[in-house]
């Protein structure tokens, strides 16, 4: 009797731990927590991945993938908040052409897109180096933020090459 008891109160706790994990566990998609690791943002979950793309790495190992989240208004003046004190970029500067360049480059390379024309003109761009060795003249690894704060919408970007 005491044996079968105890393992109730095991099973019982077992399941309130469960319960417990469940709930406090982040349900923020994998993409959304490295873009606020690499940008010190904090996007939540309730953001909606409205595009994504993934062009896997090639024999050389170049490789690009984004994905485009709608945000809500509370989360998007949380975002501006956290990038108040880091710098923004414009689509004309060299940082947007090459994010630019390397987002129609994801789009060529997947089939299924009807609509490879994407642009950001009117957006901040944020980057973060992650070239080996530290910062150097040709961008070649990196993760871009494009902010389109009129209609909610952010860009993650990740181009390694």
């Amino acid at each position: 009797m005491t044996r079968t008891k105890g393992l109730t109160v095991l099973g019982a706790l077992f399941l309130v731990g469960l319960a417990a994990i469940l709930i406090v566990s982040d349900a923020t998609p994998r993409t959304i927590k490295a873009m606020n690791l690499a940008f010190h943002t904090h996007v939540t979950g309730r953001a909606v991945c409205v595009d994504d793309v993934k062009k896997p790495p090639d024999f050389l190992g170049d490789g690009v993938s984004y994905a485009i989240y709608k945000l809500n208004g509370e989360d998007m003046a949380q975002l501006n908040k956290d990038l108040k004190k880091t710098k923004a970029f414009t689509a004309g500067s060299e940082i947007g052409r090459t994010v630019d360049s390397a987002l129609q480059w994801a789009k060529r390379m997947q089939p299924t897109i009807k609509d490879p024309a994407l642009s950001f003109p009117n957006c901040r761009y944020y980057f973060f180096d992650r070239s080996p060795g530290g910062p150097v003249k040709y961008i070649s690894n990196y993760d871009a933020l494009v902010v389109d704060e009129e209609n909610l919408l952010i860009l993650y970007l990740v181009y390694d090459t």
